[in-house]
């Protein structure tokens, strides 16, 4: 299991028995899907959408963006 696997796990176990919260930066989709509730997309340093997560990827509001669920938009998007 990779380090980022680890902790994300721990991260995900310490929010279910703690009840906390985090801000999590990432391009990566599948990590989003993975462990995000509520996500908030940024263009050029503004909020350009917030939502559930899975109501973000299902149908995506700005624009600037193509549907998360249909192909990935940057070089390596599914690694």
């Amino acid at each position: 299991m990779s380090m980022r696997s680890q902790l994300i796990n721990l991260m995900l176990e310490l929010q279910e028995k703690q009840g906390i919260s985090y801000i999590y930066v990432t391009q990566h989709i599948g990590m989003m899907k993975h462990i995000s509730d509520q996500v908030l997309v940024m263009h050029q340093g503004e909020v350009v959408e917030r939502g559930s997560t899975a109501d973000v990827l299902a149908s995506p509001l700005h624009e600037l963006y193509p549907p998360f669920n249909r192909r990935p938009f940057w070089r390596g998007a599914d690694r």
